[in-house]
């Protein structure tokens, strides 16, 4: 039960007693048993409400002098201790890491080329190779001597005048070597 509420019960039952002692010393010749009985119960009551009150004053300074301390102590920081020795499998972890490194490079670098080169080139030479194409098949149609050469044949001669840089050069032609003039 609680203190405060036993305190109030108390004190209600103190007031009955004072006006049941009240009660007793008025009437015309009390006896002095009951006069004691209620006084004594009346002591006893009283007794009690200065225990409840007593304990009640020792809760408020307990509470009033209690002290909440509340400490805040950051972690320690973690200090990595390491190794700095060499290590051979260190080594080759690393070495192994930049050969993939490199070859993630070269295959990203082919991938690049077979996205965006092959079509830029295929834009670029097809149309170079149409135009030479085209230009050739002209000059092809307006000499024939020309297609001949492209296909491998020698250009037929007429005689020791037609090319001008056999004597130039200090050859002959064959024909004029043989003592043949071209004329039968």
């Amino acid at each position: 039960m609680d203190i405060e509420a036993r305190l109030r019960n108390l004190r209600t039952l103190e007031a009955e007693l004072l006006l049941l002692l009240t009660d007793v010393r008025d009437v015309s010749d009390p006896e002095a048993s009951d006069l004691l009985l209620v006084f004594d119960r009346l002591q006893n009551v009283r007794l009690q409400i200065e225990q409840l009150q007593g304990q009640l004053q020792v809760f408020d300074d307990q509470v009033e002098l209690s002290t909440l301390r509340v400490s805040i102590v950051p972690p320690p920081p973690v200090i990595e201790i390491t190794d700095e020795s060499w290590s051979a499998s260190d080594q080759v972890r690393s070495s192994l890491a930049s050969l993939v490194r490199v070859l993630e490079n070269l295959a990203n670098l082919a991938i690049w080329a077979g996205v965006f080169l092959v079509p830029v080139l295929a834009i670029v030479i097809i149309p170079i190779g149409l135009i030479y194409g085209f230009t050739r098949r002209r000059s092809h149609e307006r000499d024939p001597v020309a297609e001949q050469l492209d296909h491998g044949e020698s250009r037929p001669t007429d005689g020791p005048d037609d090319d001008p840089t056999d004597s130039i050069a200090g050859t002959s032609n064959p024909s004029a070597e043989t003592g043949d003039t071209g004329s039968a």
